[in-house]
């Protein structure tokens, strides 16, 4: 009867240790797991998914059903502790705006639906700098398509958004 017992937790850590590598390995190129299971908080903006013996938590920065690419961060580890393991946006914000900005609204970018503002008139201060070491207005990075308004917002940065 020991053995039994001994046995089935043998099998079930063996178990969880195969499918943690399998969806670990999954996360790490921004794919969903297959092997966990999601539990939605309405009141907060993280998602928890659980597997055998581990566990994901992820701020998703577009949708929580899209990919893990535009995630603001995927934390991956046991049930007691996760690491981060994936903030794929490829850049970051470097703000060197100063405290005495002029107070206007700038359009920085426009869609087919909403125009969005700055509070002030900053553009030419706020940097995207690329994992590449490459550097660039935040407005010639939209209008050049390196990175998405969405991914800019999940990234941190506050703008105004306007209906057309």
């Amino acid at each position: 009867m020991i053995k039994k017992v001994g046995i089935y937790i043998i099998g079930l850590i063996c178990i969880g240790f195969v499918t943690g590598i399998i969806d670990y390995n999954r996360v790490l190129k921004d794919k969903m797991p297959i092997f966990m299971i999601a539990q939605i908080d309405k009141s907060g903006p993280e998602i928890d998914y659980y597997g055998l013996g581990y566990k994901m938590i992820r701020k998703p920065g577009v949708s929580y059903k899209g990919a893990l690419d535009h995630d603001v961060y995927v934390k991956f580890g046991s049930w007691f502790y996760q690491k981060t393991v994936s903030t794929e946006l490829g850049f970051m914000i470097v703000d060197k705006t100063p405290k005495n900005c002029s107070e206007a609204m700038e359009q920085i970018y426009e869609t087919e639906y909403y125009r969005y503002y700055f509070n002030c008139v900053k553009s030419h201060t706020i940097f995207i700098k690329f994992n590449n070491q490459e550097e660039m207005t935040v407005k010639n990075a939209l209008n050049n398509n390196r990175v998405s308004i969405e991914e800019l917002i999940a990234a941190g940065l506050k703008f105004i958004e306007e209906k057309k």
